[in-house]
């Protein structure tokens, strides 16, 4: 059968059917282990990575008063957990084949907002802070405005279109548009978004300061 069909039509299924059908039960439980021990990796670095970001990007707060600071940094990894919690039970009964559009959608998210602007820090001196955030703003709003209403995988499962205009895709049911990928329309705005905001403006670090950034790089 062809992996969707005997899946049940559920992509989500693919991987564990495939090793239920093809794999020895030892290779399932070193495979499980491995899963497990990569997820729980991942997972700890990025609670800890959101809850430093609220305390120190979004509260603002320093070293001056380190037990707040910490006290904040867990609160907003609490958050973080109990909200991944609720998504990981919510979404499957939301969405069909909600692990792989949900991948989907962050990775072409990230890209879309954060691919231009690294490279742009790192190969382009002069590259200022309002075409860098500029680039990154176009890319993230592209990208969630095209899954939500243009390609119609991801708002046929979203549903927000199907409520405002009736449609899964507002590129019509025949239209090519609504198979091409968010991460190729978004990717190019935020490109074109960062070089032309750039050509307007100017950064306001100093060259020395510059400089003292990229010593050492050629």
């Amino acid at each position: 059968k062809i992996a969707f069909t005997a899946a049940a039509g559920s992509t989500d299924n693919i991987i564990p059917l495939f090793l239920k059908s093809n794999m020895p039960e030892w290779f399932l439980t070193v495979f499980l282990v491995v899963l497990l021990s990569a997820g729980m990796s991942t997972m700890s670095s990025l609670f800890h990575a959101i809850g430093t970001a609220v305390s120190r990007d979004i509260l603002k707060m320093n070293d001056k008063d380190p037990k707040k600071a910490m006290l904040t940094t867990r609160i907003g990894m609490l958050i973080a957990i109990v909200f991944t919690i609720f998504l990981a039970f919510i979404l499957p009964n939301v969405w069909n084949d909600s692990i792989a559009i949900s991948t989907g959608l962050f990775f072409g998210l990230c890209v879309a907002a954060f691919l231009p602007l690294y490279v742009g820090a790192l190969y382009f001196k002069k590259l200022s802070k309002v075409a860098a955030i500029s680039g990154m703003v176009a890319g993230f709003s592209s990208s969630l405005l095209w899954m939500m209403f243009i390609h119609s995988k991801e708002s046929a499962a979203m549903k927000i279109c199907n409520w405002l205009f009736g449609t899964n895709t507002l590129a019509g049911k025949d239209s090519l548009l609504q198979y091409v990928d968010p991460i190729v329309i978004a990717l190019l705005v935020s490109i074109v978004v960062t070089i032309v905001v750039q050509l307007f403006t100017k950064s306001k670090y100093s060259k020395e300061h510059i400089d003292e950034c990229f010593e050492g790089i050629k």
